[in-house]
Protein backbone atom coordinates (compact mmCIF):
# COMPACT_ATOMS: atom_id res chain seq x y z
CA UNK A 1 0.00 0.00 0.00
CA UNK A 2 1.17 3.35 -0.88
CA UNK A 3 1.93 5.73 2.06
CA UNK A 4 -0.41 8.40 1.36
CA UNK A 5 -3.41 5.92 0.73
CA UNK A 6 -1.84 4.42 4.27
CA UNK A 7 -1.77 7.81 5.67
CA UNK A 8 -5.29 9.10 4.30
CA UNK A 9 -6.65 5.48 6.12
CA UNK A 10 -5.26 6.57 9.22
CA UNK A 11 -6.50 9.71 9.48
CA UNK A 12 -9.48 9.11 8.68
CA UNK A 13 -9.91 5.74 11.21
CA UNK A 14 -10.66 3.60 8.15
CA UNK A 15 -9.54 0.30 7.69
CA UNK A 16 -9.28 -1.40 3.95
CA UNK A 17 -12.41 -2.94 4.92
CA UNK A 18 -14.50 -0.45 5.71
CA UNK A 19 -12.76 1.69 2.55
CA UNK A 20 -13.81 -1.66 0.32
CA UNK A 21 -17.61 -1.44 1.75
CA UNK A 22 -17.70 2.52 1.15
CA UNK A 23 -16.74 1.62 -2.82
CA UNK A 24 -18.71 -2.11 -3.22
CA UNK A 25 -15.69 -3.53 -3.99
CA UNK A 26 -13.95 -6.85 -1.75
CA UNK A 27 -11.37 -6.20 0.61
CA UNK A 28 -9.26 -8.22 -1.59
CA UNK A 29 -9.85 -6.62 -4.57
CA UNK A 30 -9.31 -3.26 -3.21
CA UNK A 31 -6.07 -4.34 -1.58
CA UNK A 32 -5.00 -5.67 -4.76
CA UNK A 33 -5.82 -2.05 -6.64
CA UNK A 34 -4.27 -0.04 -3.70
CA UNK A 35 -1.13 -1.84 -3.82
CA UNK A 36 -0.59 -1.84 -7.85
CA UNK A 37 -1.08 -5.89 -7.90
CA UNK A 38 -4.75 -5.09 -10.31
CA UNK A 39 -4.88 -1.94 -12.52
CA UNK A 40 -8.57 -0.49 -12.44
CA UNK A 41 -9.24 2.90 -13.09
CA UNK A 42 -12.30 2.40 -12.32
CA UNK A 43 -11.63 1.41 -8.52
CA UNK A 44 -8.55 3.62 -8.53
CA UNK A 45 -11.41 6.36 -9.28
CA UNK A 46 -13.61 5.08 -6.18
CA UNK A 47 -10.96 4.63 -3.79
CA UNK A 48 -9.99 8.32 -4.63
CA UNK A 49 -13.87 9.94 -4.13
CA UNK A 50 -14.32 7.66 -1.18
CA UNK A 51 -10.75 9.15 0.40
CA UNK A 52 -11.59 12.59 -0.92
CA UNK A 53 -8.27 13.00 -3.02
CA UNK A 54 -7.53 13.09 -6.59
CA UNK A 55 -6.46 9.90 -8.76
CA UNK A 56 -3.16 11.54 -9.62
CA UNK A 57 -2.20 12.13 -5.63
CA UNK A 58 -2.87 9.13 -4.93
CA UNK A 59 -1.45 6.82 -8.07
CA UNK A 60 1.54 8.60 -9.76
CA UNK A 61 1.89 8.80 -12.98
CA UNK A 62 -1.41 9.94 -14.28
CA UNK A 63 -3.33 7.18 -12.10
CA UNK A 64 -0.72 4.65 -13.21
CA UNK A 65 1.23 3.71 -10.17
CA UNK A 66 3.68 0.92 -10.11
CA UNK A 67 3.07 0.26 -6.20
Amino acid sequence: MTKTIKHILVDQELSIAELARRIKKSRTWTSLVINGHMKSPETRKAIAQALKAHVEDLWENNGKRAA
